[in-house]
Protein backbone atom coordinates (compact mmCIF):
# COMPACT_ATOMS: atom_id res chain seq x y z
CA UNK A 1 0.00 0.00 0.00
CA UNK A 2 1.40 3.56 -0.26
CA UNK A 3 3.71 2.62 -3.71
CA UNK A 4 3.70 2.88 -7.14
CA UNK A 5 5.06 -0.04 -9.17
CA UNK A 6 5.87 -0.23 -13.20
CA UNK A 7 4.28 -2.49 -15.65
CA UNK A 8 6.64 -6.00 -13.97
CA UNK A 9 5.57 -4.79 -10.20
CA UNK A 10 9.38 -3.32 -9.92
CA UNK A 11 8.99 -0.49 -7.10
CA UNK A 12 9.71 2.78 -8.56
CA UNK A 13 9.64 6.49 -7.53
CA UNK A 14 9.35 9.39 -9.39
CA UNK A 15 12.76 11.21 -9.97
CA UNK A 16 11.00 14.58 -8.65
CA UNK A 17 9.81 12.81 -5.86
CA UNK A 18 13.27 11.26 -5.16
CA UNK A 19 15.03 14.84 -5.55
CA UNK A 20 12.67 16.13 -2.67
CA UNK A 21 12.99 13.19 -0.44
CA UNK A 22 17.03 13.15 -0.44
CA UNK A 23 16.90 17.12 0.92
CA UNK A 24 14.49 16.25 3.13
CA UNK A 25 14.61 15.80 6.99
CA UNK A 26 14.25 12.28 7.89
CA UNK A 27 11.66 13.01 10.49
CA UNK A 28 9.46 14.88 7.67
CA UNK A 29 10.19 11.29 5.44
CA UNK A 30 8.73 8.60 7.75
CA UNK A 31 6.44 10.93 9.82
CA UNK A 32 2.71 9.88 9.26
CA UNK A 33 -0.03 13.12 9.03
CA UNK A 34 -1.64 14.09 11.91
CA UNK A 35 -4.67 11.40 12.70
CA UNK A 36 -6.27 14.20 14.29
CA UNK A 37 -6.40 15.79 10.67
CA UNK A 38 -4.70 19.10 9.09
CA UNK A 39 -7.15 22.00 9.36
CA UNK A 40 -8.91 22.39 6.14
CA UNK A 41 -7.95 19.17 4.87
CA UNK A 42 -10.61 16.86 4.94
CA UNK A 43 -13.10 19.04 3.63
CA UNK A 44 -10.72 19.93 0.83
CA UNK A 45 -10.57 16.22 0.03
CA UNK A 46 -14.60 16.20 -0.07
CA UNK A 47 -14.50 18.97 -2.39
CA UNK A 48 -11.71 17.45 -4.51
CA UNK A 49 -13.40 14.14 -4.41
CA UNK A 50 -16.79 15.50 -6.03
CA UNK A 51 -15.83 18.62 -7.56
CA UNK A 52 -19.38 19.80 -9.26
CA UNK A 53 -20.86 16.59 -8.49
CA UNK A 54 -21.57 16.60 -4.92
CA UNK A 55 -24.67 14.84 -4.11
CA UNK A 56 -27.20 16.47 -1.68
CA UNK A 57 -26.82 14.16 1.50
CA UNK A 58 -24.97 14.00 4.26
CA UNK A 59 -21.01 13.78 4.29
CA UNK A 60 -18.30 13.87 6.96
CA UNK A 61 -15.15 12.91 6.00
CA UNK A 62 -13.00 11.20 8.38
CA UNK A 63 -9.02 11.38 8.82
CA UNK A 64 -7.36 7.63 9.77
CA UNK A 65 -3.69 6.68 9.77
CA UNK A 66 -2.57 5.68 6.54
CA UNK A 67 -4.56 2.96 4.07
CA UNK A 68 -4.59 -0.31 6.11
CA UNK A 69 -6.26 2.43 8.58
CA UNK A 70 -8.69 3.17 6.99
CA UNK A 71 -9.99 -0.27 5.53
CA UNK A 72 -10.06 -1.01 9.00
CA UNK A 73 -11.71 1.86 10.10
CA UNK A 74 -14.20 1.10 7.08
CA UNK A 75 -14.56 -3.00 8.33
CA UNK A 76 -14.88 -2.01 11.93
CA UNK A 77 -17.14 0.65 12.09
CA UNK A 78 -19.60 0.49 9.00
CA UNK A 79 -20.29 -3.82 8.94
CA UNK A 80 -21.66 -5.81 11.49
CA UNK A 81 -21.03 -9.64 11.81
CA UNK A 82 -22.21 -11.72 8.98
CA UNK A 83 -21.96 -8.37 6.29
CA UNK A 84 -20.55 -9.71 2.65
CA UNK A 85 -17.50 -7.16 1.90
CA UNK A 86 -16.20 -6.92 -1.54
CA UNK A 87 -12.43 -6.39 -1.83
CA UNK A 88 -9.71 -7.47 -4.96
CA UNK A 89 -6.86 -9.78 -4.63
Amino acid sequence: MGVITDNNGTLICLPTVEEQFRVMPIEEIISYSPVGELPGFLQAAVKHTFGESRPDAYIRPIASAGGAGAISNVIWNYSNVGDTILTHD
